[in-house]
């Protein structure tokens, strides 16, 4: 599966399309998690996702209809990007004036922490 759906707050219609123009087909109960791999997304901002575990039919469930959201969906199976690479602290480096030419380097001894 690819997200998990849950509502804490309201029992969801599962419903046959990712519509309320068409009458409930099962249940997703408040609290339970459901799991799909599917989601239908509107210009209008509405969001539904196709339950396929969890509910007591396999259907669409709003996540977001008109404007109002019901639960808390979730990619699940994804990796968060690993943390981009530290540059080491250089042991030293020169500092040019770019006046005069003149350098100066500076070598560091010792690392505070």
């Amino acid at each position: 599966m690819k997200y998990k759906y849950i509502s804490n707050d309201y029992n969801m219609s599962i419903r046959p399309n990712p519509t309320t123009s068409n009458g409930a087909i099962g249940t997703l109960s408040r609290g339970t998690e459901g799991r799909g791999d599917d989601l239908t997304l509107y210009p209008n901002g509405d969001k539904w996702i196709k339950i396929l575990e969890g509910g007591s039919a396999v259907g669409w469930v709003a996540v977001v209809h008109l404007g109002k959201v019901y639960g808390v969906l979730t990619e699940i199976g994804v990796e968060p990007p690993p943390p981009a690479p530290v540059e080491e602290f250089p042991q030293s480096f020169t500092l040019t004036n770019d006046s005069t030419g003149n350098k100066a380097q500076y070598v560091f001894v010792k690392v505070l922490e």
